[in-house]
């Protein structure tokens, strides 16, 4: 990662309870100047369409301030729709921080 970044970590399932939550804290940091925005996603195993979408308005902002999305730990069937739905063309995947 470059200098400046900031690992948010979300819990559960990343649904209609917390993603809007999950939203704000990432555009706090946007809004704080910070270019990456690394997910770490290894206590989350599923993800709903509102999930999906909330990740897709976030890699959105990152993007048009030319920043970039990178995600960590992602189970495998949240792997499996991101690569379905395209987020992984828009964003960087490490399966973990080594």
């Amino acid at each position: 990662f470059g200098n400046n970044y900031t690992i948010i970590s979300t819990i559960g399932p990343l649904d209609k309870t917390n993603c809007e939550h999950f939203c704000n804290e990432c555009f706090i940091q946007i809004e704080r100047g910070i270019k990456e925005i690394v997910i770490d996603m290894a206590q989350t195993d599923y993800i709903t369409a509102m999930g999906i979408s909330s990740i897709v308005k976030v890699i959105s902002k990152v993007n048009a301030n030319n920043g970039k999305v990178v995600f960590l730990n992602l189970s495998e069937a949240i792997e499996k729709s991101f690569k379905i739905v395209g987020i992984l063309d828009h964003s960087v995947y490490q399966k973990n921080l080594d």
